[in-house]
């Protein structure tokens, strides 16, 4: 393709309107420009093209013979462009297409798929692909359309919107528990068998007591996984202790089988964002931004 040609567009757009118009005065208005800057630019076209498209008198303009020939093909991408905002307009108003989720693996595994289903009925046009990596993966390489992430930070490389915030909770089985008890203070849970994320490497594990007072602890990172989902599989299998959102240890916590350490030790709270390329997003990133907000939220809430 000639793209030296296409910054010509906006001057054969110009040259569909005067001829239209059979007016310089006319067409100036119409473009809410000044007649002569239009007149100017007709002018460049014509020597670009080496070739007379306008006949100009005191009273009329009319078109040459290279004039009409070239009016059709202008009037052609009038209508192209006439469809092209149409249509993006219609990605920007009417939710429908594919859409390509990436999420944590713990979230794609517990809360998204109900959620989706849901989604999926009361937006009927719309299919989901759903995407797990604990890893931000590049949204744009990788034709995602939004990402939902749990974190301490909203420093990412592309637009964000807030969902929600999580409780972030120390867990451990309670059989591993019971053959080596539950630590009594900080320095006895620091030393414990920690089962740590690779995305986490350089967190600072600070902890707020009950008088607000914070303490770091510097933990035994006995083993880690690149997955939030296989390190809370682990501890579960009695590895060691992780520390995990509170949502996604919830129904074990209220069966018993999984024991919040230190529970009078809170960890920061970690934000949960969808993530987008798009400063001005489709219908469909729009409107599942907003029902994930909806239903997410509250179960975030639910004790």
């Amino acid at each position: 393709m000639n793209y030296e040609s296409l910054k010509y567009l906006k001057q054969l757009a110009m040259f569909a309107v005067v001829a239209k118009e059979a007016s310089f005065t006319k067409a100036a208005e119409q473009l809410n420009l000044g007649k002569a800057h239009v007149s100017d630019q007709i002018q460049r076209l014509e020597k670009k093209l080496n070739v007379q498209l306008l006949n100009r008198s005191t009273r009329s303009v009319t078109l040459t013979n290279a004039g009409k020939i070239l009016l059709s093909h202008c009037q052609q991408l009038h209508v192209l462009g006439t469809e092209i905002f149409q249509l993006a307009e219609s990605a920007k108003h009417i939710p429908k297409g594919r859409l390509r989720v990436t999420a944590k693996d713990d979230m794609c595994l517990k809360l998204l798929p109900e959620i989706i289903h849901k989604f999926e009925s009361t937006y009927s046009e719309i299919s989901v692909d759903l995407i797990s990596s604990d890893t931000l993966i590049d949204l744009e390489k990788n034709n995602i359309d939004v990402a939902i992430r749990i974190g301490t930070t909203t420093d990412w490389p592309c637009y964000g919107s807030y969902i929600t915030e999580a409780e972030a909770v120390i867990v451990a089985s309670r059989d591993y528990l019971s053959s080596i008890g539950n630590p009594s203070n900080l320095e006895a849970l620091a030393q414990m068998n920690w089962i740590t994320i690779s995305s986490m490497k350089n967190f600072k594990w600070i902890l707020t007591g009950p008088d607000l007072t914070e303490h770091e602890i510097f933990i035994n990172e006995k083993s880690s996984t690149n997955s939030s989902a296989v390190a809370y599989q682990m501890m579960k299998n009695n590895l060691g202790i992780t520390a995990t959102a509170e949502i996604i240890a919830r129904p074990d916590l209220d069966s018993g089988s999984v024991i919040q350490l230190m529970p009078n030790y809170h960890l920061p709270k970690i934000h949960v964002y969808a993530l987008h390329n798009e400063r001005y997003p489709a219908a469909k990133i729009k409107v599942f931004i907003d029902f994930i907000r909806d239903h997410l939220k509250p179960l975030f809430f639910t004790k």
